[in-house]
């Protein structure tokens, strides 16, 4: 699929890499770069490395391969909040189908149950590989939270009521 663009993709495939960088036990390495400007704003830098076991999965016809990844996190310098995040998959073995892959989150401000919540508004997910390469591109709107509710009834003792020890 050379040069494929797929508009279908799940959030949770595009960001899941983001855990590894609040996860304390994944030890991305998170650390301050420089202050600049952006896209026409000002923004504060940030790079990580995350390690293989939160690496990012690339999926095979003969199977998986979890790999590691750097990448670049942007934040507005005046709020602190995320405005994008840029990945690069490395040390992609020699045998994978995949010669790299690189995924770009754009956050936006989304208003969801009353609460103004800077979350993901697009995601770009570039895969090279051996036989061509194809790009997925999704635009996220529309969050809310889902309600769940549960209705339990333990009843002891045998059906007529009555307890039976």
């Amino acid at each position: 699929m050379a040069g494929a663009i797929e508009k279908n993709a799940s959030l949770g495939a595009s960001t899941t890499f983001l855990a590894a960088l609040v996860d304390p036990q994944a030890d991305a390495g998170l650390r301050w770069v420089r202050a600049g400007r952006a896209h026409g704003r000002a923004v504060s830098l940030y790079a990580f490395q995350a390690a293989m076991p939160e690496g990012f999965l690339l999926v095979e016809g003969t199977g998986s391969v979890r790999v590691p990844f750097k990448g670049l996190l942007y934040a507005d310098a005046a709020t602190g909040a995320l405005a994008w995040v840029e990945i690069q998959c490395i040390e992609i073995p020699r045998e994978s189908e995949y010669i790299g892959a690189e995924v770009a989150v754009d956050f936006g401000s989304f208003v969801v149950a009353g609460r103004e919540l800077n979350l993901p508004a697009h995601s770009r997910v570039r895969f090279r590989m051996k036989q061509g390469d194809t790009t997925n591109e999704a635009e996220y709107s529309a969050y809310r939270i889902a309600e769940f509710g549960t209705d339990t009834r333990i009843k002891f003792g045998d059906e007529s009521g009555e307890n039976s020890r």
